[in-house]
């Protein structure tokens, strides 16, 4: 074998080796695989125009974008109300999988996840809350708030 043919597969055996190492990114909690066809958990409070709570019936931009979210998913929504400091806590200890209620990215809340603005308005950066940790679920969430339907939900 010449010179030239080592390098060659010392270069592919790299580039195999790097491939390999790319995976999913994965939740410790399994979040992404327990609500895909199954059972989304939802702490919701009450902020108008995103939640909208009236006689136990809920509505609201982030209520109609979370259940697109369940449609894609084939996954049936677990509703919780609460009051955001009970709800995040719940999220901490991955009792809810999601907390909407027209978040913003300058909360001051630092033990669980948020999601990339899917809304800015001025200085308003809208976000979503999850468990922290749960990569898999924020890569999803994040790619539903990027496309076609979060557009036709949401009005800047």
């Amino acid at each position: 074998m010449t010179r030239k043919h080592s390098l060659i597969y010392l270069q592919l055996a790299s580039v195999l080796l790097t491939l390999a190492a790319c995976t999913m990114p994965t939740d410790p909690e399994d979040t992404y695989q327990r609500v895909h066809k199954g059972i989304l958990r939802v702490g919701l409070t009450e902020q108008a125009p995103w939640v909208i709570i009236h006689e136990d019936r809920y509505s609201g931009t982030e209520v109609q974008l979370v259940e697109r979210l369940a449609e894609q998913l084939d996954a049936e929504i677990e509703w919780q109300e609460g009051s955001e400091s009970v709800l995040l806590e719940s999220l901490e200890r991955n009792e809810l999988d999601l907390v909407i209620g027209g978040l913003k990215k300058s909360i001051p809340w630092k033990t669980v996840a948020f999601t990339k603005p899917y809304l800015v308005q001025g200085e308003n950066e809208h976000v979503l809350a999850l468990a922290p940790g749960e990569n898999r679920w924020l890569l999803e969430l994040e790619k539903f708030l990027n496309g076609p339907t979060v557009e036709a939900i949401v009005e800047p």
